[in-house]
């Protein structure tokens, strides 16, 4: 019988083929696989949780000359006086009666806030040569050196109405100083420093 090279060559090739196959196949049953596990992945909506905030400002000063007929009316009643267009400019003498108005404006932001509000007032402030009178919305402030609650357990942003009245008092003692050349103290506002507190959240 006569065997045909050509063909016999195409059959030992598929017998070749047949074995790789084959341990391809052993080697997949054994773990040597290739191919990837399934995963798949998923991220939490986007949520999150922001601060709030909370800070305290100062309004811009009015100021009014209570010795001045005018048509201008103050925060704490006065009628028929003059406003201080420049209260730098302004020079008191004895007697001379000034009202400052302002406001504490209190930003607070976020929820289970509660705060207190303070002003303190430095020893700049002499009563030595001032009578110094400070309400809010018509309730006095004590304006002794130190630390006055204004007020307490806020839970949102306000204003606060201030009202500063001041006398530069016209006694002897005074006047002896200015002709002997000694220094008066001037009304200076920096002395006035207005606090924020967070009100601790209780348990």
């Amino acid at each position: 019988m006569t065997i045909n090279p050509q063909t016999e060559g195409q059959r030992r090739s598929r017998r070749f083929k047949g074995l790789v196959a084959g341990a391809a196949g052993v080697a997949l049953l054994l773990g040597g696989s290739t191919f990837a596990l399934w995963q798949h992945s998923v991220s939490l909506p986007e949520e999150y949780v922001n601060h709030g905030e909370l800070k305290v400002a100062v309004g811009a000063p009015v100021a009014y000359d209570l010795n001045v007929a005018g048509n201008e009316t103050t925060n704490s009643g006065e009628s028929n006086v003059a406003r201080i267009d420049d209260l730098r400019a302004f020079r008191a003498v004895p007697g001379s009666t000034v009202e400052i108005d302002t406001s504490v404006v209190v930003t607070a932001v976020g929820d289970n806030m509660k705060y207190n509000v303070f002003v303190e007032f430095d020893d700049g402030i002499d009563d030595e040569d001032w009578d110094i009178t400070v309400t809010t919305s018509g309730i006095p402030v004590n304006v002794a050196p130190g630390r006055t609650q204004i007020a307490t357990n806020q839970v949102a942003g306000k204003t606060i109405p201030l009202e500063i009245v001041a006398t530069f008092k016209d006694s002897t003692g005074e006047t002896d100083r200015q002709s002997t050349g000694g220094s008066l103290d001037a009304l200076d506002m920096s002395a006035y420093t207005f606090t924020v507190e967070q009100v601790a959240i209780s348990g």
